[in-house]
């Protein structure tokens, strides 16, 4: 158990920071950002798509599973190669894609928050609390994307900001109720 616990706090440190960088990223520098991530993440698809599409070409045999993959790697070449040649025009949907990877870490967050909450822990309600507000944002900003239009970049970088502390904060909480519970008598826990 130990091992994994390590094992998470280790991703979600560096998930966290990551996702603070990028946060602060798009908070300062707004405009050029917006254009730069549609560059990096149309790049990323294409590459992805490409890479995926190629191998099912080369396979001898024609089953269903390797056309799949045919297509759906020619499908994300193809949203790769949109948001790169027409970035205006995917920056808009930004919002709505790191809104939900938001909403995900908000759910996974208060998961943990409410397995904190049931042991006992005295982080649990903040982590709780830091929870909720991350589903929130994460909602808000696939429900309302084009909310304030200018801002609408440094509202998504505040928002990953937020997530990136509060999901540092709740898996580092948590790896410590891990631990003291791993510490404690097997019968601590029968009620």
């Amino acid at each position: 158990m130990k091992k994994l616990v390590h094992r998470i706090r280790a991703s979600s440190v560096l998930a966290s920071v990551i996702w603070c960088m990028l946060g602060a990223v798009l908070l300062l520098w707004a405009n050029l950002s917006a254009r730069l991530l549609c560059y990096l993440l149309g790049g990323a698809l294409l590459v992805h798509g490409v890479s995926q599409a190629l191998p099912a070409l080369r396979g001898g045999e024609r089953q269903p599973r390797l056309l799949l993959e045919f297509v759906v790697g020619v499908a994300i070449a193809l949203a790769g190669g949109w948001a790169i040649v027409w970035p205006g025009t995917a920056e808009k949907l930004i919002p709505v894609i790191l809104g939900a990877v938001t909403v995900i870490h908000g759910a996974e967050e208060l998961g943990l928050a409410l397995r904190m909450r049931r042991s006992g822990a005295t982080a649990a309600r903040p982590a709780l609390i830091l929870a909720v507000v991350t589903l929130a944002l994460g909602g808000v900003l696939i429900l309302r994307p084009a909310f304030l239009a200018d801002l609408l970049l440094r509202v998504t970088g505040a928002c990953l900001l937020f997530d990136g502390a509060a999901r540092a904060f709740v898996f580092r909480a948590f790896a410590r109720v891990e631990e003291l519970t791993d510490e404690l008598p097997s019968d601590s826990f029968e009620r």
